[in-house]
C-alpha cells in the first residue's frame, strides 16, 4: 500500500508539491550564496591528533613555518646594475603589498656589524644606499657572499641561482586574503619579467595552495558545466525527446542548488573533495530519470494510459529505486566514520544530497508527466533498439551456452589482477596533483636543484633543562648534527640560533669570513656581551629558542621526494643520527613541519579510505540481505561486484597510479554505485521467479530483455559523467575519472555475464526457509498486472489538477 498511496498522493498534490519544492530551491539558492572556498589545507588531520596539536604549539612558541612564496631565478643578468636595481624596486613593491610581513632577498640582506663605541652588534642592510656603479655592486655582492650565515639560503654561489622569501601574514594564512596576497605578488613579479626578460620562478606552501584553491573553483564551474552538456546529449540521443532531457536536466539543477544549501547549512566551505559534489550529483541523479521514463513508456506500451503508466512507475520501482539510491548515498555516507574532517564532510554532503536527489526525482518526475502529452511512437523508439537487442541476445546466448567459458575467461582476469594489485604502492607528494601546465613541478624542481627544496622540516631539541641552551658543549652538539643534515642530498642547510652566533662570531672579527664558527672559551664572554647590548634581535631568537632557553629549533628545507622515500629519510636516517648524537645527553629530538603533517594527513586520508571500503561492503550487505533476504543473493551480488573492483585496483598496479587519496577513494564510492543496476536485475529476476512462478532460465532471459536497455543507459551516462573528470588539471582528479569510468564499464560487463551465470549455477529458484524479502511488503514491485491499488477511471485530469474523487 505504501507505494501506491505514495503515487496517489504525488499524483493528486502534484501542484502543491512543485510550488513546495520551487520555493525550498529558491531558499536554498538564497543562503547558498554564503559559501566559501576552503584555505585550510591541514584540515586532512582530525583536531585531536598529537602531531597537530604539537605543531600548533610549535607554531605558538617559534611562529609559522609554511608562510613564504618564495620566488628564484638563475638568470646571472641579474647581477647587473641595471636589472639589480630593478629587482630592488620590485622587492619594494612586495613589501608595500597588504598582507606581507617581509621580503627576505638579497638587496634587503641585512649584516651584523660590531660597534666598538657602544660595545655591541647592530643589524646594517648591506645594499642601504643608491648603487651608481657597476664595480660598486660587485663590490657589495661580494662582501653580501662572505656574510657565511646566509651561505646556501638566498644565494648559490656555484650556480648563481638567486631566491627570494615572501613573508604571509600568519592570520592570512587560511583566508581569502592569502589569495589576493599572492595574486599581487605574482603580478608584480610577472611584470619584472616583463621589463627584463628575466625568467622567476615560484614556489611555497601558500603559493601552491593558492594554486590549488584557484582550480578547485574554477574546474567547479568547468565540471558542472560538461556534466550538463554531456548528461543532456546522451539523454536526447536515447530517448529522441526535448522532454527527456529537460526534465531531468532541470531536475538535478534544483538538486544541485540544495547542494550548496545544505553546504551552508552545515557551515562547511568548499574542498577539492566537495567542489566534486555538484558534478556528481548531475552523474548520478539522471539514472533516477532513466529507470523512471523506461518503466513508464514501458508502462505506456501495455497500457496506453498515461495515468496509469504514471501510477505504476512509483509503485512498481518506488522500492528498488530507493534501495539503489541507498547503496550509492552509503559508499559516501560511510565516510562520516572518518575522523578526518575533509571526508566527514564530503560523505554527508554527498549522501544527503544523493537521497534528495531520489525524493525530488519520485516527485517531480511524475508531477511533470502528468503536464507532458503521451509520449510519441518515436520517443518509445528506443525500447526497441536494434543495438540494444544485440547486446541483450549476446548475453543470453553467453551466459546459456558458454558458461563455462564465461568462468574461465573471468578467472583469468581475476588471477592476473590479483598479481596486479600487489604492484601498487601508497605514495604521496607535496605537489602531487598540482596542474603540470602551470609549471609548478619545473619549479619546484628548480628550487630542489639549487637549493635541495623548499617544503618545511623543523626540529626542535629539548634539552631538559632551562638555560641550557647556551652551553658551549650543548652548542657543539647541535652543530655536529646540523653539518650532518646539510651533507643529505635531500635537505637544505639548517637554520638556528647556531647559525646567528657564528655570524656574531664572525662580525667580532670584523667580518673574517674564517671566523664563521660557534663561540670559545676564550671569546665567547666578549661576543656574549655584545650579544645583550644588541637591540632589535629578540623576535630573531625567540625565533628559534623558546623563552626558557630549553628548547632550540631547526629550521631546514626539504626536497619534495614524496612520502615513501620522506618516510626512510626521517626513520632510518634522521632519528637514528638524532639518537646517536644527543641520545647520551638524554635530549629529545621531536620532528615537525608542514610538510610532514601533510604526509602524515595523506596517510591517515587513505587509511580512513580504505576502512571506508569495507564499511561500505557491510552496509551494503545489510541492505541486500533486507531487500532479498537471502546469503546466496547477498554472495553473488558481492562477487559480481568485487570483479571490477579487482580489476581497477590491478590496472593501478600494471600502470604504477599510486594509492593515494584522490584514488583510493574511488572504490568505497563505485561499489555503491556499480551495485545499483544489480539490484534493479536482481529484483526483476526475484520478481519473476516468486510472482509468475517463472524457472530460473526464464527468469533470467526475462531479467535480461526487461532491465538490461535501463543498465545499458545508466552506465554510459555515468561512464561519459565521470571520464569528464580526466580533463582535470589535477592528476588525482583524472585517475579518478578514468578508472571510476572503466570500473563502471567493467561492472556492466559483468552484470551482463558473471551475474547471469551465476544465478543459473547457484540460485535453486526457491525462497530461503523463514526468511521474508523485503520487497514482498510493497505489493507493486515489478508488477505489471496488478492495478487494484490505483483505481485509474477515478482519475480526471481537471485543468490543473487530478480529481481522484
Amino acid at each position: 500500500m505504501f507505494w501506491s498511496n505514495v503515487a496517489n498522493i504525488v499524483i493528486r498534490y502534484r501542484l502543491f508539491l512543485l510550488i513546495f519544492v520551487g520555493l525550498v530551491t529558491i531558499w536554498m539558492g538564497y543562503i547558498s550564496r554564503s559559501v566559501e572556498l576552503s584555505y585550510d589545507y591541514l584540515r586532512i588531520l582530525p583536531a585531536d591528533d598529537d602531531e597537530l596539536a604539537y605543531f600548533t604549539d610549535f607554531k605558538k612558541t617559534f611562529g609559522e613555518d609554511g608562510n613564504l612564496v618564495v620566488v628564484g631565478s638563475a638568470d646571472k643578468k641579474i647581477f647587473e646594475l641595471k636589472y639589480f636595481n630593478r629587482y630592488k624596486s620590485l622587492i619594494d613593491s612586495l613589501q608595500a603589498i597588504p598582507g606581507i610581513n617581509e621580503v627576505i632577498s638579497l638587496p634587503k640582506l641585512k649584516t651584523i656589524k660590531k660597534n666598538l663605541v657602544e660595545k655591541r652588534f647592530e643589524l646594517v642592510t648591506i645594499f642601504n644606499k643608491p648603487i651608481e656603479s657597476q664595480s660598486s655592486l660587485d663590490t657589495l655582492l661580494q662582501y653580501a657572499k662572505d656574510q657565511k650565515m646566509y651561505d646556501g639560503q638566498l644565494l648559490n654561489e656555484q650556480t648563481g641561482a638567486l631566491l627570494m622569501a615572501v613573508s604571509i601574514n600568519k592570520n592570512y594564512i587560511n583566508t581569502s586574503i592569502r589569495q589576493v596576497a599572492v595574486n599581487r605578488i605574482l603580478k608584480h613579479c610577472e611584470q619584472f619579467s616583463k621589463e627584463t626578460g628575466i625568467v622567476l620562478h615560484y614556489a611555497g606552501i601558500p603559493y601552491i595552495r593558492s594554486v590549488m584553491s584557484e582550480q578547485v573553483a574554477n574546474e567547479l564551474k568547468i565540471f558542472l558545466l560538461l556534466s550538463f552538456l554531456i548528461s543532456g546529449v546522451i539523454l536526447f540521443i536515447f530517448f529522441r525527446s526535448w522532454d527527456a532531457v529537460v526534465v531531468p536536466l532541470a531536475l538535478v539543477v534544483v538538486v544541485v542548488i540544495w547542494v550548496f544549501g545544505t553546504l551552508s547549512l552545515f557551515n562547511y566551505k568548499i574542498t577539492i573533495l566537495t567542489g566534486l559534489i555538484p558534478s556528481l550529483i548531475v552523474i548520478t541523479g539522471i539514472p533516477n530519470f532513466i529507470y523512471l521514463i523506461n518503466k513508464y513508456h514501458q508502462e505506456f506500451i501495455i497500457h496506453r494510459n498515461k495515468l496509469k503508466a504514471i501510477a505504476q512507475i512509483i509503485k512498481s520501482i518506488g522500492v528498488v529505486t530507493f534501495m539503489v539510491n541507498a547503496t550509492t548515498a552509503v559508499g559516501f555516507l560511510v565516510l562520516c566514520s572518518s575522523n578526518v574532517a575533509l571526508l566527514k564532510e564530503f560523505g554527508i554532503i554527498a549522501g544527503l544530497n544523493i537521497m534528495v536527489a531520489f525524493v525530488i526525482s519520485i516527485i517531480l518526475i511524475p508531477a511533470v508527466l502528468v503536464y507532458l502529452p503521451e509520449p510519441s511512437d518515436k520517443q518509445l523508439k528506443h525500447l526497441n533498439s536494434e543495438a540494444l537487442n544485440k547486446i541483450i541476445n549476446w548475453s543470453i546466448d553467453l551466459t546459456f551456452n558458454n558458461k563455462t567459458a564465461v568462468y574461465v575467461v573471468t578467472g583469468i582476469i581475476v588471477l592476473i589482477s590479483i598479481f596486479g594489485i600487489f604492484k601498487i604502492q601508497t605514495i604521496s607528494f607535496m605537489v602531487d596533483d598540482v596542474p603540470e601546465k602551470l609549471t609548478l613541478k619545473s619549479d619546484l624542481r628548480f628550487f630542489e636543484k639549487h637549493f635541495k627544496g623548499i617544503m618545511p622540516l623543523e626540529f626542535v631539541i629539548d634539552t631538559k633543562k632551562k638555560g641550557s641552551l647556551m652551553n658551549l658543549k650543548n652548542l657543539h652538539k647541535i652543530e655536529e648534527f646540523e653539518n650532518w643534515l646539510k651533507n643529505l642530498p635531500e635537505v637544505s642547510n639548517p637554520v638556528s640560533i647556531n647559525t646567528f652566533l657564528k655570524g656574531s662570531a664572525q662580525a667580532f672579527y670584523e667580518g673574517d669570513p674564517s671566523f664563521y664558527e660557534l663561540p670559545t672559551n676564550n671569546d665567547k664572554a666578549a661576543i656574549y656581551k655584545y650579544l645583550k647590548k644588541q637591540q632589535g634581535n629578540q623576535n630573531l631568537i625567540r625565533s628559534f629558542i623558546d623563552s626558557t632557553g630549553q628548547k632550540i629549533r631547526i629550521s631546514c628545507k626539504v626536497a619534495d621526494v614524496g612520502s615513501i622515500k620522506l618516510d626512510s629519510l626521517v626513520n632510518y636516517k634522521i632519528k637514528p643520527k638524532a639518537e646517536e648524537i644527543f641520545g647520551k645527553a638524554k635530549f629529545d629530538v621531536k620532528l615537525t613541519g608542514t610538510t610532514l603533517l601533510f604526509v602524515r594527513g595523506n596517510n591517515m586520508l587513505i587509511n580512513s579510505l580504505n576502512s571506508s571500503i569495507a564499511q561500505s561492503i557491510l552496509f551494503n550487505a545489510i541492505l541486500m540481505a533486507m531487500l532479498f533476504a537471502s546469503f546466496r543473493m547477498i554472495m553473488i551480488t558481492l562477487i559480481q561486484n568485487f570483479i571490477p573492483l579487482i580489476i581497477t585496483a590491478a590496472i593501478m598496479g600494471y600502470f604504477g597510479i599510486p594509492l593515494k587519496p584522490s584514488t583510493s577513494i574511488i572504490f568505497s564510492i563505485v561499489f555503491g554505485i556499480t551495485v545499483d543496476n544489480t539490484i534493479h536485475f536482481l529484483a526483476k529476476y526475484r520478481y519473476e521467479i516468486f510472482n509468475h512462478k517463472l524457472s530460473v532460465r526464464d527468469a533470467l532471459r526475462v531479467s535480461i530483455i526487461d532491465a538490461g536497455p535501463s543498465m545499458i543507459y545508466t552506465s554510459i551516462v555515468l561512464f561519459f559523467g565521470f571520464i569528464i573528470f580526466a580533463a582535470s588539471n589535477f592528476g588525482g582528479t583524472i585517475a579518478l575519472g578514468i578508472l571510476t569510468s572503466i570500473t563502471l564499464l567493467t561492472a556492466l560487463a559483468t552484470n551482463f555475464t558473471i551475474l547471469p551465470a551465476l544465478l543459473l549455477s547457484f540460485d535453486r529458484g526457491r525462497k530461503e526457509k523463514d526468511f521474508t524479502q523485503l520487497i514482498e511488503h510493497f505489493e507493486g514491485f515489478y508488477v505489471e498486472e496488478d492495478d487494484e491499488d490505483i483505481d485509474i477511471s477515478r482519475l480526471e485530469i481537471k485543468k490543473n489538477d487530478v480529481d481522484l474523487d
